[in-house]
């Protein structure tokens, strides 16, 4: 396999049987994220909001991307521009782990640090401040419409492609691009497959509720992503900090697949799909893999 650039190499990403959850006549399989690039499905929409604007012409010569993210779509983000050519720029609290500042910069990005007590609200209002006096194009990942375009693309077509009866697609709620991608390539595929979204147990804002604290990374964000809208699902399951933590391990010591939290909390929600579906597949969403955690409660061992 010969690629011309490292973004050719985003996508087709392998299903892994996960032998342990299966029962009867019905398979899981844990759509394996970490294989991408960066370690994380971010590449993948980080990659079409560029291409995107791009193509628009949005972005000029002189023009910094730039995004307030402290996760793994801020590594993504500085990977993808790095393989263009482009100037980036990202705003992180200063309370983001210092190897994520770390892996930006290896790949050639400038970092802006806000004050911690601002969180990613404030990182947010200092992108704003700087796009007065820089050219900047900033994706906005939580409203663009090109992030879930790529999970439509790529994500859902791979799925469907790879196999051809999944009854339950089960994926964590972050940006929402992942499950909104996947619900609209259903939707037009007019496939006999259902989406179940997987929530940590204290946020309950997409059954408009309140948004309370936890440690799953990449999921219940403090407000409804604009890509999600008023957008009703087919199921939602919500999952606490302990339970993402026990079967992230478990699948790292049975499956040998060490996933990281979200991955976790999808899979401990497929264990409780897996005891209705009478026949299919169930596919769950492994975003990122569990070396991005080794200072987590996942690798706290004592």
């Amino acid at each position: 396999m010969v690629f011309d650039n490292i973004l050719e190499a985003v996508g087709k990403t392998p299903l892994i049987k996960l032998s342990t959850l299966c029962e009867r006549t019905v398979n899981v399989y844990g759509k394996a994220e970490f294989f991408l690039p960066t370690g994380s499905l971010k590449d993948r929409s980080a990659m079409f909001i560029v291409n995107d604007a791009l193509a628009n012409m949005k972005i000029g010569g002189n023009t910094k991307v730039a995004e307030a993210a402290a996760g793994n779509s801020a590594v993504s983000i500085a990977m993808v521009c790095a393989a263009k050519g482009l100037q980036c720029l990202l705003v992180m609290p200063e309370n983001v782990h210092p190897d994520r500042i770390k892996a930006v910069r290896a790949y050639g990005a400038e970092v802006v640090l806000t004050p911690a007590a601002g969180g990613y609200e404030g990182a947010v209002s200092e992108l704003e401040k700087l796009s007065r006096t820089q050219d900047l194009f900033i994706l906005n990942q939580y409203a663009n419409k090109a992030a879930a375009d790529s999970h439509f693309a790529t994500t859902a077509r791979e799925i469907f492609t790879d196999l051809r009866s999944v009854k339950w697609i089960v994926a964590g709620i972050g940006t929402g691009a992942t499950v909104i991608g996947i619900t609209r390539y259903i939707i037009a595929n007019r496939l006999d497959c259902r989406v179940c979204v997987v929530s940590p147990e204290n946020n309950k804002l997409l059954e408009g509720g309140a948004a309370g604290r936890h440690i799953i990374r990449g999921i219940g964000a403090s407000f409804v992503p604009g890509i999600v809208g008023d957008k009703t699902f087919d199921r939602i399951e919500y999952v606490s900090d302990a339970e993402a933590i026990e079967e992230s391990r478990r699948l790292a010591v049975t499956e040998g697949i060490f996933c990281g939290l979200s991955g976790g909390a999808a899979v401990a929600a497929a264990r409780r799909l897996v005891k209705e579906v009478e026949v299919g597949e169930i596919v769950v969403m492994l975003p990122d893999g569990g070396d991005k955690y080794y200072n987590s409660p996942l690798c706290d061992y004592d």
